[in-house]
């Protein structure tokens, strides 16, 4: 009888393998008995008792086989697959944080942008380009800078006077492969 969990070919191995092991013990019994025999007497039907101690050898091989045969099945059954790698946990980024275009200036990305960064509106006012960090990008905003590199020991944002100098520098460091999102 198999459970609901269990194959039925896991329940006929394991019949397999009882019936086997309860072979075994009779055919070690049996053989038990035909040495104790051939030791405690005179020794007056030494062809049969060993004709009987070989029959018990022969059944303790084949049962052998038998059992050999189900633990390597067991075995090969019981034999994890390889370990399926675990890909890299996906960072939660802000729900403020691109992954793609439009590729300009007051845009954050989770990604290295394919591209330089273009120019939007400017209303004046400090720039912070983030170069390096959990997200990168141009900002107006000094406490998303901020969180940009909390928390990466290389994190990297600067403070620039205007939109056209901070989209430099951060165009400068994707030209040169500076920009990394860590």
């Amino acid at each position: 009888m198999t459970s609901n969990n269990q194959p039925a070919a896991t329940s006929n191995h394991q019949r397999d393998v009882n019936d086997a092991l309860v072979e075994l013990g009779g055919a070690v019994d049996l053989m038990t008995a035909h040495v104790h025999a051939t030791f405690t007497t005179q020794l007056p039907d030494l062809p049969n008792t060993l004709s009987g101690i070989v029959s018990a050898c022969d059944a303790v091989h084949n049962a052998l086989a038998i059992l050999r045969g189900n633990i390597s099945v067991a075995a090969a059954a019981a034999a994890a697959p390889p370990p399926v790698p675990t890909p890299a946990p996906t960072p939660v980024l802000p729900s403020f944080v691109r992954t793609t275009a439009p590729w300009a200036a007051g845009i954050l990305f989770g990604v290295v942008p394919p591209v330089p960064l273009a120019a939007v509106p400017d209303n004046g006012g400090k720039w912070f380009a983030i170069t390096r960090g959990q997200y990168i990008g141009l900002t107006q905003n000094g406490a998303i800078s901020l969180n940009a590199v909390t928390g990466v020991s290389t994190g990297l944002s600067e403070k620039f006077n205007n939109q056209v100098d901070a989209l430099a520098h951060f165009n400068g460091a994707l030209a040169s492969g500076a920009l990394a999102v860590v």
